[in-house]
């Protein structure tokens, strides 16, 4: 199994700044951010295509960077699954309990 990369790293690798995936993300409304987040993650797909052709050992590209890109795709989709999961608890949870949200917002 590969070792997962934290999120900066994995973005930075594909050369995406984070902040600016984070900020998208964060901007949205509580039911927009999986949209946003897979959104993301739809470009990440785009961006390790690029790289992984472009890295290709069969192609005379660098393997270890061709297995880092990997990697930092792998590590994103896993990242994008939890965070996901993460928010629609957060939705179930607020939907379950209507009052928390106005004592805690």
């Amino acid at each position: 199994m590969t070792d997962l990369l934290d999120e900066r790293t994995a973005w930075k690798i594909l050369g995406r700044s984070p902040d600016d995936v984070f900020k998208s993300i964060k901007n949205k409304p509580l039911h927009g951010k999986i949209e946003q987040a897979k959104s993301e993650l739809e470009m990440a797909k785009q961006l390790a295509k690029f790289l992984m052709i472009k890295h290709h050992p069969d192609k005379g590209g660098d393997a270890e960077k061709f297995k880092r890109v990997q990697q930092a795709l792998f590590s994103l989709e896993q990242h994008t699954e939890r965070f996901s999961q993460k928010v629609m608890d957060k939705i179930r949870d607020e939907e379950a309990n209507p009052k928390k949200q106005l004592i805690f917002k």
